[in-house]
C-alpha cells in the first residue's frame, strides 16, 4: 500500500475502532526502508501491485543492504535469480537476473542431508573460487588450496566453516575437487550463504551450475556468476523463498 506521500508501506494487521458510532478501519504498517511503522487510517492508503522491486524493499535488511540477492523457486529443482541493487535514491533496481538450480527438494527448511535449499535471508559473507584473483565490489574472495576444506561434520568444533587442513574426513567436502570440468565445476567460483550458528545445515553457497539440481546450494552459469561476484560488496545479501509472494511477508532467519 501508500499513503499521499507516495510512501509503500506493508499492511501485517488491521483492526476496527469505533469513532461517533462509525466503524473506521486501521492498519499497522511497516516501512522497510526507514523502519517506521505504527496504524494508519485505511482513507490514507491505497493498495498498489506489489511489485518485486517493492517488495525486496520492504525485507528487514532492505535499510542496511547494498545489494539483495532474490532466489524465487520455479520448478522442483529450479528457480529464477535476480540482483537487486539499492541507488542512491533508495529505490531498488534489477541489474542481473539467471535461471538457476536448487536444491533436489526445493526450498524449504532445510537441515544436514536433506538436499533443500533453506529459506530466509542470509548476508553473503565472502566469494571463493579457483582463480588467484577475481574482481568484486568490495566482498571478499579466497582463493582454494589444496588443504582448503568445508566443515560438514556435525561433531566437528568448525561445523559450517572454512579450514585449511593437512587431513579431513569424508563428512567434509575437498573444496578443490569441484574446480574441474562440468560436472565437477561448482566451485570455480562461489558465494557463501552465511548460515553460521544456526541448525539447517552447512556449505550453503550460490555457485557455478551444472546439469544436476544442488545439494540445497543455489547454482548460475559460470558468466551469471562472474557478473553477481564483481557486483557484490561486503552489505548483500541473498533471500530464497518459495513463491515471489513470500518476499513481503518474510522476516530475516
Amino acid at each position: 500500500m501508500k499513503n499521499y506521500r507516495n510512501t509503500a508501506w506493508t499492511a501485517t494487521q488491521k483492526t476496527y475502532i469505533t469513532k461517533n458510532g462509525k466503524r473506521c478501519l486501521y492498519y499497522w504498517v511497516h516501512n522497510g526502508a526507514n523502519g517506521a511503522s505504527g496504524w494508519i487510517w485505511h482513507g490514507f492508503l491505497k493498495p498498489i501491485k506489489n511489485s518485486q522491486a517493492a517488495m525486496v524493499s520492504q525485507l528487514n535488511v532492505a535499510r542496511n543492504a547494498r545489494q539483495i540477492v532474490t532466489v524465487v523457486q520455479s520448478g522442483k529443482s529450479t528457480a529464477t535469480l535476480r540482483l537487486w541493487e539499492k541507488n542512491r535514491g533508495l529505490s531498488w533496481r534489477n541489474t542481473l537476473t539467471a535461471s538457476s538450480r536448487i536444491g533436489g527438494s526445493g526450498i524449504g527448511y532445510s537441515r544436514e542431508g536433506s538436499s533443500r535449499t533453506p529459506i530466509g535471508t542470509y548476508h553473503l559473507s565472502f566469494a571463493f573460487g579457483k582463480a588467484a584473483h577475481v574482481r568484486t565490489n568490495g566482498i571478499g574472495y579466497r582463493q582454494i588450496q589444496k588443504n582448503s576444506y568445508w566443515i560438514e561434520d556435525l561433531k566437528d568444533r568448525q561445523y559450517n566453516t572454512w579450514q585449511n587442513r593437512k587431513w579431513a574426513n569424508n563428512k567434509n567436502e575437498h573444496l578443490i575437487d569441484y574446480t574441474k570440468a562440468a560436472p565437477r565445476n561448482q566451485y570455480q567460483l562461489a558465494v557463501v550463504m552465511d548460515n553460521h550458528g544456526q541448525n539447517n545445515g552447512s556449505g550453503f553457497f550460490i555457485h557455478v551450475r551444472n546439469q544436476w539440481a544442488t545439494q540445497g546450494c543455489v547454482s548460475i552459469s559460470l558468466g551469471s556468476m562472474q557478473k553477481l561476484v564483481s557486483k557484490l560488496s561486503t552489505r548483500a545479501y541473498v533471500t530464497n523463498v518459495q513463491y515471489a509472494t513470500q518476499l513481503c511477508k518474510l522476516l530475516s532467519y
